[in-house]
């Protein structure tokens, strides 16, 4: 693509509400990330009437779509949404609608968190002791980490099922609370039981990358090892999700395939790493040309699982992809997320 010249480029300028230069610079996207902490700050000011911090509980009424408000004589657009902080959730006006949706949606887990008992009595005496084995093989750092990304896991899969949206309003908050206090020991172990043999297939994978020891298959090595630390990484269960995992298993067994692979293929395995070497660059331009908010989108989130089952039809065509394939195909997708 060719890079138009700095002459011919827009410059774009953000006043405030008295006509006073912000900021200004050729680069949009990168205006708007350096007036991010001030759109933000004003965006508080404005909605300080509705925000509310530290909430344990749903007692806010709903949670409205959109906020709009006056502030220096302007209108002000927001969208409220649920922060998770951890211990609580705070009620804040977000700039951007993606964000809001995004914020959201950990919001609620959070709530639905502090108003469940774990039900860690109960999943452990169902544990055997092979499988409380392999889960202490886990990038996490500990078990009861890993055990808390599946019971995120195991809410979010909950919440999916009984609303298609996002939860707005105590009603719908109810049920769905009550649905996670039912299901969530049977749903953990659910997630757990899918979980397992992706944490024996990463130590596979490990050890199989440890064993290209050869300066031949450097290369070959390293992107396996960045290709797994993208896949199994502190947080991987949730970010993942249940109806995923089974895939996570597929894209590992395909790994072991390229390492089996990998000696007596490399020119073959070469010309397939140029493949994914162009669309993951393709991935990265089509990253820097969002906002950051946008990059967590979901759209944006799936294009890099496209990614990862082109990597499969390239290295390892005999396990089948979840759908037709191809660098023409991530390519047309990621053009169609471009801003």
């Amino acid at each position: 693509m060719s890079r138009v010249p700095d002459h011919l480029r827009i410059t774009f300028s953000v006043d405030d509400d008295r006509g006073r230069p912000l900021a200004s610079g050729k680069d949009l996207e990168d205006l708007k990330a350096r007036l991010a902490g001030q759109v933000q700050r004003r965006m508080s000011r404005a909605g300080a009437a509705i925000e509310r911090k530290g909430l344990r509980q749903w007692d806010f009424g709903e949670l409205a779509e959109t906020f709009t408000t006056t502030s220096g004589g302007q209108s002000v657009h927001g969208y409220p949404a649920l922060v998770d902080r951890g211990e609580s959730v705070d009620l804040v006006v977000l700039a951007g609608e993606r964000e809001a949706q995004a914020s959201t949606r950990l919001g609620v887990r959070r709530l639905l968190l502090l108003n469940t008992t774990a039900p860690w009595k109960r999943v452990l005496a169902r544990l055997s002791n092979a499988q409380k084995l392999a889960l202490g093989n886990n990038p996490h750092g500990s078990v009861p980490a890993l055990l808390d990304d599946c019971l995120a896991c195991a809410v979010d899969a909950i919440v999916a099922e009984r609303v298609p949206g996002s939860v707005r309003d105590a009603d719908a908050f109810a049920e769905v609370l009550t649905a996670v206090r039912t299901h969530v020991a049977t749903r953990v172990l659910t997630v757990v039981d899918e979980v397992e043999p992706v944490l024996s297939l990463a130590r596979e994978v490990e050890q199989g990358i440890a064993s290209l020891g050869s300066p031949a298959v450097a290369a070959l090595a390293a992107d396996l090892r960045a290709q797994l630390g993208s896949l199994v990484y502190p947080g991987f269960v949730a970010d993942t999700g249940l109806d995923r995992l089974p895939s996570l298993r597929r894209y590992l067994r395909g790994m072991l395939q390229r390492v089996a692979k990998a000696p007596g293929a490399l020119a073959r395995d070469a010309q397939s790493q140029e493949v994914v070497d162009r669309v993951e660059e393709a991935y990265a331009d089509l990253l820097d040309s969002l906002a950051p908010v946008d990059r967590r989108s979901q759209p944006v989130l799936d294009a890099a699982w496209m990614i990862e089952e082109l990597r499969v039809s390239l290295f390892a065509n005999s396990l089948g992809t979840a759908y037709p394939v191809s660098e023409k195909r991530v390519r047309k997708a990621l053009a169609a997320l471009a801003p």
